[in-house]
């Protein structure tokens, strides 16, 4: 039985140890997609557990600006619950949202990056109670009735698989922070995406021609 845990261990270490690993370039453009698995970041109390683990898909693209760093747009859709108590009453509300943030990527390694977004999250659908004490929820409200929700995402990204077509495998640590939860509302979460991501644009080198353009003016006949 040992065997078989220490199996997952060693793979993981195997495949982040490959040679290949994506070098960001001016005008390079990638796209990953892929799985993302988050919860509310709720410990729980003495009444109410604490948030679920959910699951849900996202869309990352990345252009890059030089080999340091990239510009990055992300688009997650969620199901997000909020934590809310008032005077020892609680309340539980989800929505179904889109996650949309843009910012920027910076690379620590060739391997490693880390990133800083501001995101707004818009819901596309009607929001359930799924807990309400003593009818708390006919006096106040979560962030989950509410349009638009804005905030700051932080990640951590690494490669743990690549080839050298530019595809790789990568899993990124991420943290939403909410800068509109209401009072006593826990709205921020936090995940994993583990994700697909592809060179779907390459900045062409310049040819010889256009690196000397004077090469391509014809020269003149000398008089004699």
């Amino acid at each position: 039985m040992q065997h078989v845990l220490k199996f997952p261990f060693f793979f993981f270490i195997f495949i982040t140890l490959r040679l290949y690993a994506y070098i960001p370039s001016e005008g390079n453009v990638t796209a990953s997609y892929g799985l993302f698995l988050y919860k509310t970041n709720f410990s729980g109390n003495d009444q109410l557990p604490s948030s679920p683990w959910l699951g849900g898909v996202g869309f990352i693209t990345d252009g890059d600006l030089n080999d340091q760093g990239s510009l990055e747009i992300a688009l997650f859709h969620m199901n997000q619950i909020y934590y809310r108590n008032l005077n020892n009453r609680n309340l539980v509300e989800k929505t179904e949202l889109v996650h949309i943030s843009m910012g920027y990527r910076h690379w620590l390694t060739e391997k490693v990056s880390a990133g800083l977004s501001f995101y707004a999250a818009y819901s596309i659908g009607d929001y359930q109670t799924l807990h309400s004490d003593s009818n708390v929820d006919h006096e106040i409200d979560t962030s989950a009735r509410d349009t638009t929700e804005y905030g700051l995402d932080s990640s951590l990204q690494t490669e743990i698989w690549a080839n050298k077509e530019n595809e790789a495998v990568t899993l990124d640590l991420r943290y939403s922070c909410s800068i509109s939860n209401k009072e006593n509302e826990k709205g921020d979460h936090y995940g994993a995406f583990l994700s697909y991501r592809r060179l779907i644009q390459e900045k062409k080198a310049p040819s010889e021609s256009e690196k000397n353009p004077e090469d391509m003016i014809e020269p003149r006949f000398e008089k004699k």
